[in-house]
């Protein structure tokens, strides 16, 4: 293929996407509340989408108006369901933590790539710690059964922290208290991301270092206002042209953001370049 590009001058504000990320922590934990969660710029990925259809199998009410959704949870999941979760890898990872530490039968498949990806992660530690486990020789549909186990658990975390975040999430479902051991940890702002969108919903996570997080449990997810983030992968191509010359202004960025590529502002800095907020704008 060949593209022809010219050159061109750039001018004005850029209004971000919403993080699909963040956008589905919010939602998962919205659905396991027992009253009306208010969830602001969720935005309409597949992803997203993917995953506000998994939560009304599970049993929760969604009401979409503009760029925010209403969401009444359940505290109690049907006992059998079937779900999609279309091609995002996040979305499956979550919600296999959390049907995990739920009493019941749950079928999850996908579509696409997703497909083709090796998920024996499941099977080489939910098996071991209470959870019936049936997957397509470790490719979706995986089928989880029964409940994990409280008490000590030991993960290998260097696959994904993705795996983590979706314990983190199903974990303060059990009776028992948890001590997560992860080895090989990887990846670790995402974890802070699931920490952070956990306490908004009134679940607290210990982290000793990302060496181990200890889980109380009979935790209760709280119905809350939350406000997802813009997504700051999306952010850096118009900020890479800012750097080199053309006059923009970054809207709706959140400067606290615990994403992991905000680190690249630290080598806008490091090039010698000056970053400017001015409250919400870059």
């Amino acid at each position: 293929m060949i593209q022809k590009v010219e050159s061109c001058s750039l001018k004005g504000e850029v209004f971000l996407p919403a993080s699909k990320s963040d956008a589905q922590r919010a939602i998962l934990c919205a659905a396991m509340c027992s009253t009306e969660s208010v969830i602001e710029n969720i935005g309409r990925s597949k992803d997203v989408l993917a995953m506000l259809s998994a939560i009304d199998k599970l049993g929760a009410n969604v009401q979409l108006n503009a760029s925010n959704a209403t969401i009444k949870g359940t505290r109690f999941f049907p006992k059998y369901v079937e779900l999609n979760i279309g091609e995002s890898g996040l979305g499956l990872r979550l919600l296999a933590g959390v049907l995990a530490c739920t009493e019941g039968c749950y079928k999850i498949n996908g579509e696409g790539t997703i497909l083709s990806r090796n998920q024996s992660f499941f099977s080489e530690h939910f098996s071991e710690n209470g959870v019936e486990l049936v997957t397509n020789d470790e490719r979706l549909p995986i089928e989880i059964s029964g409940q994990l186990k409280g008490g000590e658990m030991t993960v290998d975390g260097s696959a994904s922290s993705q795996y983590i975040s979706g314990l983190l999430m199903g974990l303060p479902l059990l009776k028992e208290d948890t001590t997560l051991w992860v080895e090989n940890s990887k990846s670790t702002p995402y974890i802070d991301m699931t920490i952070k969108t956990l306490n908004a919903f009134g679940v607290a996570i210990e982290n000793n270092s990302y060496e181990n997080y200890f889980v109380l449990g009979r935790q209760q997810y709280s119905a809350c206002h939350y406000a997802v983030e813009s997504d700051w992968s999306a952010a850096s191509y118009w900020l890479v042209a800012s750097a080199i010359g053309h006059s923009l202004q970054i809207k709706n960025l959140d400067k606290d953001s615990l994403q992991a590529d905000t680190a690249i502002l630290e080598a806008f800095k490091n090039a010698n370049c000056a970053v400017e907020w001015n409250e919400n704008s870059l």
